[in-house]
């Protein structure tokens, strides 16, 4: 599925998009908004107004959207990773607490553990510089 304003990005032929182009034009005067054309396996979904565009890609896409689940992280036991969380209670909770650690006001007190950690790093980087890969590894 793909937005139309990326029509000219995925059609070569200039001719096609012309063609669609016309199509949802019509097409939005006789149904409706928003409106899909399903073609060679293909769904097209356009929005045909700004304020649709924002409602449904913005205030509503909590309820529109998913995150993907990969079983195999799943099985590894890695599924309450922030990254991997679905939409939810427990992502929003998370987000907030890492707004609250990792943010321009609070990321200063880590600024000596990142200078003693680079000094670390350099020292030894400067004792034997061949090893510079496995240094860099954590």
């Amino acid at each position: 599925m793909f937005l139309t304003g990326n029509c000219f990005q995925d059609f070569e032929n200039a001719g096609v998009n012309v063609m669609f182009i016309i199509l949802f034009t019509v097409t939005n005067k006789c149904v409706g908004d928003i409106t899909s054309v399903t073609t060679f396996g293909s769904t097209i979904v356009t929005v045909h107004t700004y304020e649709q565009a924002v409602q449904l890609l913005n205030k509503k896409s909590g309820i529109y959207s998913c995150r993907s689940k990969i079983e195999m992280l799943h099985l590894g036991g890695l599924e309450h990773h922030v990254a991997l969380l679905p939409y939810g209670p427990q992502l929003k909770e998370c987000r907030r607490m890492l707004r609250a650690d990792i943010n321009q006001g609070s990321i200063q007190q880590y600024y000596p553990l990142q200078e003693a950690t680079t000094l670390r790093f350099l020292r030894s980087l400067a004792k034997s510089p061949t090893k510079f890969y496995e240094l860099i590894e954590w």
